[in-house]
């Protein structure tokens, strides 16, 4: 936790971090278009991709939250993880 302190610090202090975000805790609902769906707390097999938790950074380009992102914690404990950077979108006024 000392390393995640230490990056969200830098990342404040180069005034970049917009939200710390969060892990993702166990457990949740998969809902269908239907309304029908099932409350989980293990890894489905249908899932490509597991989400561990979010982030939110001020970035100019997708190219710079990446360049960002290449300092995360996360990649360096874990050498084989990888992190996917996304934009968030504006909200219509």
């Amino acid at each position: 936790m000392e390393q995640w302190a230490s990056w969200f610090k830098e990342l404040e202090a180069k005034g970049v971090l917009r939200n710390p975000g969060s892990a993702l805790a166990p457990g949740g609902a998969v809902i269908k278009a239907n309304g029908k769906g099932f409350v989980t707390d293990t890894t489905m097999a249908e899932v490509k991709e597991l989400i561990g938790g979010f982030s939110l950074i001020q970035a100019d380009s997708v190219e710079q939250a990446a360049k960002i992102a290449e300092g995360s914690p996360f990649l360096k404990n874990n050498p084989d993880g990888r992190i996917l950077v996304r934009p968030v979108l504006e909200p219509r006024t």
